[in-house]
């Protein structure tokens, strides 16, 4: 096998491997204008290839993105100096109805017959956000949960006290005023254990 058949080979394997990967690769040239767009770049922006391929990247950009990202290229083109090369960046994404979602973008670099080509690689972090968010919401719950509990149990004896105490006062006096609000003692007692018991089911 020649060098120049196994070039070719490296080469259609990794065109196949990035075509078909879930991040969205999408690589321009020094002008601004998109050279590579894969199917993961169609799926997750919404765009056609054919709507893309050939034309400025602003076209799939928030004019503010668009303008600040079209600043970066030609700053790198003219003192090769990276910024945000090699970096891995939390950036909000528009596709092409509108929707916005969070993404990560790295970019990379490479010199190509005598042109200047970068690549962004974007992940969309919808799922790992939404999983992010479950996470915070369990922690919090069983944060909640904790406390409930503590707070159960600081509550319990005194209310079981002061119930024992009007039960027990109930049947030493004979007053029947005494008695009635003592039967509201004990009544608004058993209420609020209840209430406790409800909240150790739920949160337990």
């Amino acid at each position: 096998m020649t060098d120049k058949t196994d070039a070719i080979r490296r080469s259609a394997v990794l065109e196949n491997a990035v075509e078909n990967t879930n991040e969205a690769f999408i690589t321009i040239d020094a002008r601004h204008q998109v050279v590579f767009f894969n199917k993961a770049a169609e799926r997750i922006f919404g765009y056609d290839r054919g709507e893309v391929v050939g034309y400025d990247l602003d076209r799939i950009m928030t004019p503010t993105c668009a303008r600040n990202h079209r600043e970066a290229v030609a700053r790198y083109v003219s003192t090769r100096i990276p910024r945000r090369i090699g970096h891995d960046t939390e950036i909000v994404v528009t596709r092409k109805n509108g929707e916005t979602f969070p993404a990560s973008i790295s970019f990379s670099v490479s010199e190509a017959g005598g042109e200047t080509y970068f690549t962004g690689i974007i992940r969309d972090l919808t799922e790992i956000k939404a999983l992010q968010d479950q996470i915070i919401q369990s922690e919090r719950l069983a944060a909640l949960g904790q406390f409930v509990a503590e707070v159960s149990h600081e509550i319990k004896n005194p209310l079981m006290m002061i119930g024992g105490f009007a039960r027990q006062l109930a049947k030493e006096i004979d007053d029947e005023k005494a008695l009635s609000k003592l039967d509201i003692i004990v009544t608004e007692v058993a209420r609020l254990e209840n209430l406790l018991n409800e909240f150790r089911d739920l949160y337990s």
